[in-house]
Formats: C-alpha cells, sequence, structure tokens
C-alpha cells in the first residue's frame, strides 16, 4: 500500500516529528505531534513510552499513526488509546522505514529512524494525550 493512498484513506492521522528513547534495561520515550482529522490541523499529543526488557542505547525516529476508522479517531481524542510494543533488536543507522499497511482496531503505524544506535527486545506500549485547538 502507497503512503498517499493511507493519508487519502485515513480519517484522521498523527505525526509525530522526533520521538527521543533511551534504554538500559527499562526504556522510556517520548514526544510531541499533530493531529489532523481529513487533511485539517485540530490538535496536539503527546506520546509517553514505557518498557522494559533486554536493551541499551538510545535513538530518535519519527511515528505517525494513521486512524482508517470514527471509533479509533474517537478513543485517541479521548486519551483512550494504546499501542502495546514488543521490539527487536535493532540498529537504528541501518533500519529501513517500517511501512505497517496492517490497521489493528482502526489504526496502524508508522515508523522511520532517524539516528541512535539501540538494541532492544523489550515489553511495554505507548500512551497518547491528546489536546483539541477548541
Amino acid at each position: 500500500m502507497k503512503t498517499k493512498k493511507i493519508f487519502n484513506d485515513a480519517k484522521s492521522y498523527a505525526i509525530f516529528p522526533n520521538v527521543g528513547k533511551g534504554a538500559i534495561i527499562i526504556g522510556a520515550a517520548s514526544g510531541n505531534g499533530a493531529v489532523y482529522e481529513r487533511g485539517v490541523l485540530v490538535g496536539m499529543a503527546n506520546l509517553k513510552q514505557l518498557d522494559v526488557g533486554a536493551q541499551i542505547g538510545g535513538k530518535a525516529y519519527s511515528e505517525i499513526i494513521s486512524f482508517k476508522t470514527d471509533k479509533a479517531v474517537q478513543k485517541f481524542m479521548d486519551d483512550d488509546f494504546q499501542f502495546g510494543a514488543n521490539m527487536s533488536a535493532i540498529d537504528v543507522n541501518q533500519a529501513p522505514p517500517s511501512f505497517v499497511v496492517t490497521y489493528n482496531n482502526g489504526a496502524a503505524v508508522f515508523t522511520l529512524p532517524k539516528e541512535g544506535l539501540m538494541a532492544e527486545v523489550s515489553v511495554g506500549g505507548q500512551k497518547f494525550d491528546f489536546e483539541d485547538f477548541d
């Protein structure tokens, strides 16, 4: 599936241009992003991630969440939206973008590594807080 089609078909999407993560056994990540509904900027969002496992290093990446259903959009805007995460060992400098085309509960996540070096096998999740412009 082409990226353009994913955005054209999306009810809404959130773009986190810079997410930073660091870890030594316990990992944490954070980032701020913009939320668009049918192409119009409607608010800002905060991403927080916490995970635990065999992990060490630091990395920066961009993350985009595409929402295909109104239910998924509403859950995100109600601050009731979470993703589970289970990562594998990765050298961010060598990793290609991950273009996930499978929607899970009406949403799909895309990540684009920016910089850093991290080895990780961890379990955790991401939590989002949305603030609209109204």
